[in-house]
């Protein structure tokens, strides 16, 4: 039976040797397997935590600037409550003041026009959360409505909720940038604030520049 097996060893070394060297390779790639698993897991479990992360402590900041930039609504059509989606599927409710306790779906209830202000609550308070240094507004006029521009206004610029950030705000008409130097006076206009006027090209393509001057009547 010995020499058997052992003629057998022989006979078969390059198979045994075959044998041994896959087993290295599949022990190697079950470690990667096993690693690659647990990786795997992890993103899982980052991906379902990160909105809620995202949005803790945001409700509170959001609401308080929905209700700022709708400080001319009626005080029962305001938020008392206002609860992020923290995993997916799931909607952002409010309740307002006249029924503090019942939670709606937003976009059953809301009019677009608040529901904007409700977006760009959540952005402001987001940047605030994250200390970003600059907000930047893109094309404010088409992005808000008449009736809330001046409480977005007044909010961004006099109630000091945005602390010491700066402000980039672009628009193609002039005239809320005339209210906002307006209001915020004219000393604060000429000391804080910088306008640039990007004028039609003269038939090259390139655009004219005009680092204008304030709109501050005053100044």
């Amino acid at each position: 039976a010995r020499t058997r097996i052992e003629k057998f060893d022989e006979a078969n070394v390059g198979l045994i040797r075959e044998v041994q060297e896959e087993r290295t390779k599949i022990e190697s790639q079950q470690r990667i397997l096993a690693a690659y698993n647990s990786f795997l897991a992890s993103l899982q479990r980052y991906k379902d935590e990160l909105p809620r992360a995202l949005t803790a402590d945001l409700s509170a900041t959001a609401l308080a600037f929905y209700n700022a930039f709708n400080r001319n609504d009626h005080e029962a059509d305001q938020l008392a409550q206002l609860v992020l989606p923290v995993c997916g599927g799931e909607g952002i409710r409010v309740a307002f003041n006249s029924h503090p306790k019942d939670l709606q779906d937003a976009l059953q209830v809301m009019s677009e026009g608040h529901l904007r202000c409700l977006g760009l609550a959540i952005l402001v308070a987001k940047n605030v959360k994250l200390g970003c240094p600059v907000l930047i507004f893109d094309d404010a006029v088409n992005a808000i409505d008449d009736e809330h521009r001046g409480g977005i206004r007044d909010t961004l610029f006099d109630e000091g909720l945005l602390g010491s950030k700066q402000i980039i705000l672009t628009c193609h008409g002039e005239e809320l940038i005339k209210d906002i130097e307006v209001f915020i006076g004219h000393r604060r206009a000429e000391a804080d604030c910088l306008s640039y006027t990007f004028l039609p090209h003269d038939g090259d393509r390139v655009i004219r520049v005009d680092p204008g001057k304030t709109r501050n009547y005053i100044a």
